[in-house]
């Protein structure tokens, strides 16, 4: 799963990515396989179901870019109140970061810093 020591850990990493713009709502850790959110940082309670709904998006959307042999390890959803990033780990991993901000602005600085967090939560012990 990952390399972090505790739940509280990981949540805590997660909640310095959400720190890095006000306007961010959510970051969240989630299995590809088995679209459940295993952790996560955000500025209200979201229902366990509503994050596993996220998960499971981005697992949808990662197998529509498979299909296309879409290499890209991120893919964005644009709503009327909301911008989505959804970023996976490399080398075949079923970790990914679900991060929910007002606007796309909001998201897309936050991509380096997500992408060394998954670097991390997912490199060998």
């Amino acid at each position: 799963m990952t390399n972090f020591a505790s739940r509280a850990d990981l949540e805590q990493q997660l909640g310095k990515i959400r720190a890095l713009d006000p306007g961010c709502r959510l970051v969240a850790f989630g299995d590809l396989g088995s679209h459940l959110v295993l952790a996560a940082s955000h500025d209200h309670p979201w229902p366990q179901e509503r994050l596993d709904d996220l998960c499971l998006q981005a697992a949808e959307g990662f197998a529509m870019l498979d299909q296309l042999d879409d290499a890209n390890d991120f893919f964005v959803t644009l709503t009327s109140g909301s911008a989505r990033l959804f970023l996976r780990a490399s080398g075949g991993e079923q970790d990914a970061l679900l991060i929910e901000g007002a606007q796309l602005s909001s998201v897309e600085p936050m991509v380096p810093q997500a992408r060394l967090f998954l670097a991390a939560a997912t490199e060998d012990a």
